[in-house]
Protein backbone atom coordinates (compact mmCIF):
# COMPACT_ATOMS: atom_id res chain seq x y z
CA UNK A 1 0.00 0.00 0.00
CA UNK A 2 1.33 3.40 -0.86
CA UNK A 3 1.97 6.29 1.44
CA UNK A 4 -0.66 8.26 0.01
CA UNK A 5 -3.44 5.75 -0.26
CA UNK A 6 -2.12 4.74 3.75
CA UNK A 7 -2.84 8.26 4.53
CA UNK A 8 -6.24 8.82 3.05
CA UNK A 9 -7.05 5.10 4.35
CA UNK A 10 -6.25 6.77 7.98
CA UNK A 11 -7.65 9.98 8.03
CA UNK A 12 -10.89 8.44 6.81
CA UNK A 13 -10.87 5.94 9.12
CA UNK A 14 -10.14 8.02 12.03
CA UNK A 15 -12.90 10.55 10.92
CA UNK A 16 -15.68 7.77 10.40
CA UNK A 17 -14.48 6.85 14.04
CA UNK A 18 -14.69 10.46 15.44
CA UNK A 19 -17.83 11.47 13.56
CA UNK A 20 -19.35 7.94 14.34
CA UNK A 21 -19.24 9.10 18.20
CA UNK A 22 -20.27 12.40 18.58
CA UNK A 23 -23.16 12.05 15.99
CA UNK A 24 -24.25 9.15 18.46
CA UNK A 25 -23.29 11.62 21.36
CA UNK A 26 -25.19 14.38 19.60
CA UNK A 27 -28.44 12.68 19.27
CA UNK A 28 -28.85 11.34 22.38
CA UNK A 29 -27.45 14.98 23.86
CA UNK A 30 -31.00 16.66 21.78
CA UNK A 31 -33.19 14.24 22.96
CA UNK A 32 -31.87 14.57 26.88
CA UNK A 33 -31.83 18.46 26.66
CA UNK A 34 -34.97 18.79 24.22
CA UNK A 35 -36.51 16.35 23.98
CA UNK A 36 -35.69 15.13 19.83
CA UNK A 37 -37.32 12.38 18.63
CA UNK A 38 -35.07 8.97 19.48
CA UNK A 39 -33.04 7.77 16.18
CA UNK A 40 -33.74 4.55 15.28
CA UNK A 41 -30.32 3.41 16.48
CA UNK A 42 -28.61 5.37 19.25
CA UNK A 43 -25.79 3.56 21.06
CA UNK A 44 -26.20 5.89 24.13
CA UNK A 45 -30.10 5.87 24.67
CA UNK A 46 -30.04 1.84 24.85
CA UNK A 47 -27.41 1.83 27.23
CA UNK A 48 -29.69 4.25 29.42
CA UNK A 49 -32.48 1.89 28.51
CA UNK A 50 -30.87 -1.01 29.93
CA UNK A 51 -29.35 1.03 33.22
CA UNK A 52 -33.59 2.05 33.85
CA UNK A 53 -34.50 -1.20 33.04
CA UNK A 54 -32.08 -2.67 36.02
CA UNK A 55 -32.69 0.15 38.06
CA UNK A 56 -28.99 1.50 38.04
CA UNK A 57 -29.84 4.72 38.03
CA UNK A 58 -25.82 5.93 39.56
CA UNK A 59 -24.68 4.78 35.86
CA UNK A 60 -27.51 6.64 34.14
CA UNK A 61 -25.77 9.79 35.58
CA UNK A 62 -22.60 8.31 35.37
CA UNK A 63 -23.19 8.24 31.58
CA UNK A 64 -24.97 12.02 31.10
CA UNK A 65 -21.62 13.01 32.74
CA UNK A 66 -19.26 11.32 30.49
CA UNK A 67 -21.56 12.68 27.55
CA UNK A 68 -22.07 15.77 28.45
CA UNK A 69 -18.58 16.28 29.66
CA UNK A 70 -17.21 14.90 26.31
CA UNK A 71 -18.49 17.81 24.87
CA UNK A 72 -17.56 20.37 27.40
CA UNK A 73 -13.91 18.71 26.72
CA UNK A 74 -14.40 19.95 22.69
CA UNK A 75 -15.16 22.98 22.62
CA UNK A 76 -12.50 23.90 25.72
CA UNK A 77 -9.56 21.84 23.51
CA UNK A 78 -10.61 23.31 20.60
CA UNK A 79 -10.99 27.12 21.55
CA UNK A 80 -7.29 26.41 23.05
CA UNK A 81 -5.86 25.64 20.33
CA UNK A 82 -7.82 28.23 18.36
CA UNK A 83 -6.25 31.10 20.78
CA UNK A 84 -2.86 29.25 21.23
CA UNK A 85 -2.48 29.35 17.07
CA UNK A 86 -3.76 33.07 17.36
CA UNK A 87 -1.48 33.96 19.77
CA UNK A 88 1.62 31.99 18.01
CA UNK A 89 0.62 34.15 15.02
CA UNK A 90 0.65 37.74 16.60
CA UNK A 91 4.02 36.66 18.02
CA UNK A 92 5.58 35.57 14.89
CA UNK A 93 3.81 38.77 13.12
CA UNK A 94 5.88 41.08 15.73
CA UNK A 95 9.19 39.15 15.03
CA UNK A 96 8.86 38.95 11.37
CA UNK A 97 11.92 40.18 9.36
CA UNK A 98 9.97 41.57 5.69
CA UNK A 99 12.70 41.89 3.09
CA UNK A 100 13.87 38.24 3.95
CA UNK A 101 10.40 37.01 3.77
CA UNK A 102 10.02 39.11 0.71
CA UNK A 103 13.05 37.62 -0.88
CA UNK A 104 12.35 33.85 -0.22
CA UNK A 105 8.40 34.23 -1.15
CA UNK A 106 9.57 35.79 -4.10
CA UNK A 107 12.38 32.53 -5.25
CA UNK A 108 9.54 29.82 -4.32
CA UNK A 109 5.95 31.46 -3.90
CA UNK A 110 6.18 33.60 -7.29
CA UNK A 111 5.94 36.14 -4.48
CA UNK A 112 2.95 34.85 -2.85
CA UNK A 113 2.81 35.29 1.32
CA UNK A 114 3.15 31.70 2.15
CA UNK A 115 6.49 32.13 3.65
CA UNK A 116 7.06 34.18 7.19
CA UNK A 117 10.92 34.39 8.24
CA UNK A 118 11.26 35.71 11.97
CA UNK A 119 13.70 36.98 13.91
CA UNK A 120 14.98 34.23 16.54
CA UNK A 121 18.08 32.77 17.45
CA UNK A 122 16.48 29.38 17.77
CA UNK A 123 16.24 27.02 14.69
CA UNK A 124 12.34 27.02 13.42
CA UNK A 125 10.91 25.26 10.48
CA UNK A 126 6.89 24.43 10.64
CA UNK A 127 3.61 25.15 8.81
CA UNK A 128 0.95 26.96 11.25
CA UNK A 129 -2.24 27.87 10.79
CA UNK A 130 -5.83 26.12 10.06
CA UNK A 131 -7.30 28.35 7.14
CA UNK A 132 -5.00 30.04 6.09
CA UNK A 133 -1.35 28.34 6.88
CA UNK A 134 2.12 29.83 6.48
CA UNK A 135 5.47 28.28 6.51
CA UNK A 136 7.43 29.68 9.57
CA UNK A 137 10.99 29.95 9.47
CA UNK A 138 13.11 31.48 12.07
CA UNK A 139 16.59 33.29 11.11
CA UNK A 140 18.31 30.76 13.69
CA UNK A 141 17.69 28.16 11.18
CA UNK A 142 18.69 30.22 8.12
CA UNK A 143 21.66 30.93 9.92
CA UNK A 144 22.62 27.13 10.71
CA UNK A 145 21.36 25.89 6.89
CA UNK A 146 23.15 26.16 3.85
CA UNK A 147 21.25 26.63 0.33
CA UNK A 148 20.41 23.49 -0.78
CA UNK A 149 19.50 22.04 3.30
CA UNK A 150 17.21 25.15 3.30
CA UNK A 151 15.49 24.67 -0.07
CA UNK A 152 15.11 21.01 1.19
CA UNK A 153 13.18 22.44 4.25
CA UNK A 154 10.90 24.51 2.08
CA UNK A 155 10.04 22.24 0.15
CA UNK A 156 9.20 19.51 2.86
CA UNK A 157 7.12 22.39 4.12
CA UNK A 158 5.48 23.52 1.36
CA UNK A 159 3.43 20.10 1.04
CA UNK A 160 1.89 21.20 4.29
CA UNK A 161 1.20 24.04 3.54
CA UNK A 162 -0.45 23.37 -0.48
CA UNK A 163 -2.27 20.34 1.86
CA UNK A 164 -3.70 21.98 4.84
CA UNK A 165 -1.83 19.71 7.06
CA UNK A 166 -2.24 21.55 10.35
CA UNK A 167 -6.19 21.83 10.01
CA UNK A 168 -6.34 18.19 9.01
CA UNK A 169 -3.50 17.30 12.46
CA UNK A 170 -6.39 19.43 14.26
CA UNK A 171 -9.14 17.12 13.40
CA UNK A 172 -7.74 14.28 14.42
CA UNK A 173 -5.76 15.46 17.15
CA UNK A 174 -8.74 16.96 19.01
CA UNK A 175 -11.08 13.77 18.35
CA UNK A 176 -8.46 11.69 19.98
CA UNK A 177 -8.19 13.87 23.04
CA UNK A 178 -11.84 14.17 23.94
CA UNK A 179 -12.54 10.29 23.24
CA UNK A 180 -9.87 9.87 24.96
CA UNK A 181 -11.34 6.01 26.21
CA UNK A 182 -11.29 4.96 22.07
CA UNK A 183 -7.18 4.73 22.22
CA UNK A 184 -7.27 3.37 19.01
CA UNK A 185 -7.59 7.18 17.42
CA UNK A 186 -4.38 8.26 19.32
CA UNK A 187 -2.61 5.62 17.40
CA UNK A 188 -4.86 6.80 14.40
CA UNK A 189 -3.37 9.93 14.47
CA UNK A 190 0.07 9.04 15.08
CA UNK A 191 0.05 7.22 12.03
CA UNK A 192 -1.01 10.04 9.95
CA UNK A 193 1.45 12.02 11.40
CA UNK A 194 4.06 9.71 10.26
CA UNK A 195 2.65 9.41 6.66
CA UNK A 196 2.55 12.93 6.06
CA UNK A 197 6.10 13.35 7.00
CA UNK A 198 7.16 10.58 4.36
CA UNK A 199 4.68 12.12 1.68
CA UNK A 200 6.57 15.76 2.51
CA UNK A 201 10.01 14.05 2.41
CA UNK A 202 8.97 12.61 -0.99
CA UNK A 203 7.24 15.78 -2.22
CA UNK A 204 10.45 17.31 -1.41
CA UNK A 205 12.80 14.69 -3.31
CA UNK A 206 10.75 15.03 -6.25
CA UNK A 207 11.44 18.76 -6.52
CA UNK A 208 14.70 17.98 -7.11
CA UNK A 209 16.41 17.97 -3.15
CA UNK A 210 19.10 15.64 -3.00
CA UNK A 211 18.48 13.31 -0.20
CA UNK A 212 21.47 14.10 1.43
CA UNK A 213 20.54 17.82 1.98
CA UNK A 214 17.05 16.84 3.34
CA UNK A 215 19.04 14.54 5.46
CA UNK A 216 21.48 17.24 6.42
CA UNK A 217 19.04 19.17 7.70
CA UNK A 218 16.84 17.13 9.68
CA UNK A 219 20.29 16.03 11.48
CA UNK A 220 21.06 19.63 12.13
CA UNK A 221 16.73 20.52 13.29
CA UNK A 222 17.16 17.70 15.49
CA UNK A 223 20.38 18.51 17.30
CA UNK A 224 19.74 22.23 17.50
CA UNK A 225 16.17 22.60 18.60
CA UNK A 226 14.99 20.12 21.07
CA UNK A 227 14.24 23.13 23.53
CA UNK A 228 12.43 24.76 21.25
CA UNK A 229 10.05 21.87 20.23
CA UNK A 230 9.29 21.02 23.45
CA UNK A 231 6.82 23.99 24.59
CA UNK A 232 5.16 24.11 21.18
CA UNK A 233 1.38 23.12 22.55
CA UNK A 234 -0.30 24.17 19.31
CA UNK A 235 -1.20 21.71 16.58
CA UNK A 236 1.33 22.15 13.70
CA UNK A 237 3.29 20.81 11.11
CA UNK A 238 6.83 20.65 12.10
CA UNK A 239 10.16 19.39 10.08
CA UNK A 240 11.82 17.69 12.80
CA UNK A 241 9.12 16.57 15.27
CA UNK A 242 8.14 12.94 14.45
CA UNK A 243 9.21 9.96 13.00
CA UNK A 244 12.48 11.01 12.81
CA UNK A 245 14.52 7.54 12.63
CA UNK A 246 12.65 6.01 10.09
CA UNK A 247 12.55 9.61 7.89
CA UNK A 248 16.57 9.19 8.16
CA UNK A 249 16.61 5.54 7.29
CA UNK A 250 14.41 5.95 4.36
CA UNK A 251 16.40 8.63 2.78
CA UNK A 252 19.57 6.32 3.31
CA UNK A 253 18.12 3.09 2.16
CA UNK A 254 14.98 3.75 0.22
CA UNK A 255 14.34 0.10 -0.12
CA UNK A 256 14.51 -0.24 3.44
CA UNK A 257 11.92 -2.28 5.24
CA UNK A 258 8.76 -1.12 5.60
CA UNK A 259 7.13 1.04 8.88
CA UNK A 260 4.80 -1.75 10.22
CA UNK A 261 1.08 0.23 10.92
CA UNK A 262 -0.22 -3.04 12.88
CA UNK A 263 -2.59 -1.82 15.45
CA UNK A 264 -1.90 -2.31 19.18
CA UNK A 265 -4.46 -5.10 20.58
CA UNK A 266 -4.85 -3.61 23.62
CA UNK A 267 -6.13 -0.54 22.09
CA UNK A 268 -8.35 -1.66 19.98
CA UNK A 269 -9.82 -4.02 22.30
CA UNK A 270 -10.31 -1.08 24.72
CA UNK A 271 -12.03 1.07 21.64
CA UNK A 272 -14.14 -2.23 20.68
CA UNK A 273 -15.50 -2.39 24.29
CA UNK A 274 -16.04 1.03 24.94
CA UNK A 275 -19.06 0.65 22.16
CA UNK A 276 -19.27 -3.03 21.30
CA UNK A 277 -20.48 -4.21 24.74
CA UNK A 278 -23.26 -2.09 24.94
CA UNK A 279 -24.40 -3.27 21.43
CA UNK A 280 -24.04 -6.72 22.48
CA UNK A 281 -25.86 -6.11 25.63
CA UNK A 282 -28.76 -5.02 23.71
CA UNK A 283 -28.95 -7.38 21.03
CA UNK A 284 -29.18 -10.26 24.61
CA UNK A 285 -32.12 -8.77 25.61
CA UNK A 286 -33.91 -8.28 21.79
CA UNK A 287 -33.34 -11.57 21.26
Amino acid sequence: MSWSLRSKWMFGFCLMLIGFTLLQMGMYAAHTLFGWEKAAFNVFELCESLIKRYSLLLLSYIMKLAVFGTFVHLMYVTVKQWLGVRAANRKMSVLQHDTISDELNARYFAGSKAIMVVSHPEPIALTLGFLRPKIILSTGLLNLLDKEELEAVIEHEHFHYRNRDPLMILILQVGATVLWYMPILRWGVEQYKTTRELLADHFALQRRVSEHSLGSALLKLVKYSRGERSVRTFVHASFADHSINYRLMRLLNPESQELSMRCPVLALVLSILTFGSISVMYLSIML
